[in-house]
């Protein structure tokens, strides 16, 4: 029964206002239960990194605009996704030199099994937003104890600043 599978696939994330869902994917059969969880909890965007499992046209009845960023399983995202997904972040909670100004909302993001690629995207974000990544990595572990692979957390490590969602990334430029 995948909606018994969703209370230990899925969780929320929130940190410093900004709010993520992170859920496996969902079927056709079980997605009236994710919608009720992605309204509960304020969702306006979902971002889909995998293969599609579900009908689009009911979640974008529901309100939600859906965005696909499929990348590889158990691959780190390519740049040009990181990019759109931090954008993303950007646009949703309206963050200006560093700052979140809305709130009231939360992006969902989903892989397979909301264990490897939806984690690895909201971590890059509490890079973005200033975490140390190991930092990350156990901030999105504490709730969701399997995620992310051995490979994954070391991209994670190696990982560069875009400076889109920090303040960080325009003091780190400067010049003594």
């Amino acid at each position: 029964n995948k909606s018994n599978k969703m209370a230990t696939t899925s969780c929320l994330i929130e940190f410093e206002g900004a709010k993520f869902l992170i859920m496996d994917a969902p079927d056709s059969s079980a997605l009236p239960e994710y919608l009720k969880m992605m309204k509960l909890n304020k969702v306006t965007d979902l971002v889909r990194t995998c293969e599609l499992t579900y009908t689009e046209r009911n979640i974008a009845e529901a309100g939600i605009t859906i965005h696909a960023m499929k990348f590889t399983d158990g691959a780190e995202p390519p740049t040009k996704i990181t990019r759109k997904w931090l954008l993303l972040i950007k646009k949703v909670f309206q963050i200006q030199r560093g700052v979140i100004h809305k709130t009231d909302c939360a992006i969902a993001v989903h892989c397979l099994a909301g264990l490897g690629r939806s984690p690895l995207l909201v971590c890059i974000a509490l890079i973005e937003f200033g975490l140390r990544p190991i930092e990350a990595v156990k901030y999105v572990r504490k709730k969701l104890p399997n995620a992310l692979t051995k490979d994954q957390v070391s991209f994670l490590c190696k990982y560069k600043l875009e400076g889109t969602l920090s303040r960080r990334g325009c003091e780190m430029c400067t010049i003594f």
